[in-house]
């Protein structure tokens, strides 16, 4: 950038000045922020404060910040994209596209004296509460434009309680409270805390929730902020698939209709594991209020609310752990399972020939007898988590799939299944580094113990699909050469789509997670038997 496209320099002091000041300001707190403007040619691009108070470390004008609330407009400006080419109208109701919609709603409704009570516990205070509340039933259709518009009715809590707290006007103050209320008791996976905050499942089965409960803050019509961008950005999905003729998740289309064309390289969603930009997101702050209102002390968004509560976001939910699922709205913690799961294969180099020409010859079985090709990934999230349409199969035949691979490997005694977890709310820092750790310690304590001239005696292969630089940097700096040297195979930077040891792994990886968290749908006889099925796989192989 020339000095000739910059703003006049007193026009540039005066606005250096304003945002100084807001770094100062009582009232409003902020440890740092960038600022770009553009007048004509002119140009103002600067960066102010810090990105993390505890390093000090200087904001810089490439920061990458979260947008949350504002990818609703982004989600509204895709669905105008798919309006433009006649696939729905604006009064369309929601129910024509979304199943679990098409029913009677219960508009919740604030009342001291009412019939029903349920149990809330405020997520900005910690403290619990009986709310006391009736139902109506709606009377008013929920349309595509009342989802763009923040008037279906789906409101979120917060809002509700910063309004009862503060004494504001802007909605029912307990409705929402009671109506996310009644969605954790009906859906304790995903609602974790009365706060919603989604679950490692997929957009289709999240949305489902909000059906599935039949609760609502107000009629449709009447401004509610909450989850329509949501429901919207599900049929976005939906409408996507009928016009193109494959699925496409969210963001994936949010990408091929807007980010591509624009050339915008760095929106995403989330960032991959390790991708050299995380460095770039500034530290989530949050403000402590006093009984009025008014900032006290600024402090990492964690320790903004009372110990034992759900925070409404996380310092790396943009940046690591689960990919699963996209709100289309607020950008809130995606959510992830309370443990941290490893699985790996132990297979003798001697024997990697044989075992990999027996998984060959399984997977054309499974292709002979349920169509599952050769050539298809078997990624367990998605061939078990939600109903794939291009794989044009039914999903109690993807359980047959499942339930044909496990026995495969309980069968094999050339191929040894490890598992570790760790439950996170007990793990160290460097979790992820202990995990890898525990896991080739198990590996050779078994090759250790191993008969000899058995398959696991003298070395193995581990498999990992995970691109961070963890598993490199803990393997070359904590292992040692003891260690090193059991490792036949690099258990860093493989595709899953290259590897069917990896498939399996993964496989095995998805139903210890079910064990702990079944997703939604992953509940009935032939899921619960896959996963039974897994479990006697490692009780077989202890750690």
């Amino acid at each position: 950038m020339n000095n000739s496209n910059k703003f006049c320099k007193d026009y540039e002091e005066i606005l250096d000045d304003h945002f100084e000041g807001l770094l100062n300001n009582d009232h409003l707190s902020i440890p740092g922020l960038v600022v770009f403007a553009k007048r004509g040619q002119e140009i103002y691009h600067k960066a102010f404060g810090v990105s993390n108070l505890k390093s000090g470390k200087a904001m810089q004008t490439d920061a990458m910040f979260r947008m949350y609330s504002m990818t609703k407009v982004l989600t509204s400006f895709i669905a105008l994209r798919l309006y433009e080419e006649e696939l729905f109208e604006l009064d369309d109701p929601v129910s024509q596209f979304i199943p679990s919609f098409d029913r009677a709603w219960d508009v919740v409704v604030d009342c001291p004296e009412g019939p029903e009570s349920i149990d809330y516990k405020s997520i900005l205070t910690g403290e619990s509460q009986n709310l006391n509340f009736r139902r109506k039933i709606s009377t008013e259709p929920m349309l595509i434009k009342h989802l763009m518009s923040e008037s279906a009715g789906i409101e979120y809590e917060i809002f509700s309680e910063y309004d009862s707290l503060f004494g504001g006007g802007v909605c029912d103050r307990n409705a929402g409270l009671v109506a996310n209320a009644l969605r954790q008791q009906l859906h304790p996976q995903v609602y974790r805390s009365s706060s919603i905050l989604g679950a490692d499942i997929t957009l289709q089965e999240f949305v489902d929730t909000i059906g599935n409960a039949g609760v609502l803050t107000c009629e449709p019509g009447e401004f509610s902020y909450g989850h329509g961008a949501t429901v919207l950005g599900r049929i976005i999905e939906i409408l996507y698939e009928k016009s193109r003729g494959e699925f496409k998740k969210l963001s994936e289309i949010m990408s091929a209709l807007l980010f591509e064309p624009l050339e915008m390289e760095d929106a995403a969603f989330f960032l991959e594991d390790g991708d050299h930009r995380v460095k770039r997101i500034p530290t989530l702050y949050g403000a402590l209020l006093n009984s009025d209102g008014v900032t006290t002390k600024v402090a990492e968004e964690q320790d903004c609310y009372p110990e034992g509560t759900k925070y409404l976001t996380n310092q790396t939910a943009h940046f690591s752990g689960s990919r699963l699922y996209e709100s289309g709205d607020t950008g809130a913690k995606p959510g992830s399972s309370s443990h941290f799961i490893l699985c790996g294969l132990l297979i003798h180099h001697g024997y990697w020939q044989q075992a990999r020409l027996a998984t060959l010859a399984m997977r054309q079985r499974l292709e002979d007898k349920f169509g599952f090709s050769v050539k298809a990934e078997l990624h367990a999230s998605e061939f078990l988590g939600r109903n794939d349409r291009h794989l044009s199969m039914a999903r109690n035949q993807r359980m047959k799939c499942a339930l044909h691979a496990v026995g495969f490997l309980r069968n094999r005694s050339d191929m040894v299944a490890l598992r570790v977890i760790i439950e996170k709310r007990v793990a160290s820092s460097d979790s992820y580094a202990d995990a890898w750790k525990e896991l080739l310690e198990t590996a050779r304590a078994k090759i250790e113990n191993a008969e000899p001239n058995s398959c696991t005696s003298k070395g193995i292969i581990v498999i990992c699909d995970d691109h961070r630089t963890a598993p490199r940097r803990f393997l070359l700096q904590s292992l040692g050469p003891e260690m090193l040297a059991l490792i036949v195979d690099q258990p860093f930077g493989m595709d899953s789509r290259d590897s069917q040891f990896l498939q399996l792994a993964d496989l095995l990886a998805y139903l210890t997670k079910q064990e702990f968290g079944p997703s939604i749908g992953f509940s009935d006889n032939h899921s619960r038997s896959v996963i039974k099925r897994g479990r006697a796989l490692f009780e077989r192989n202890p750690k």
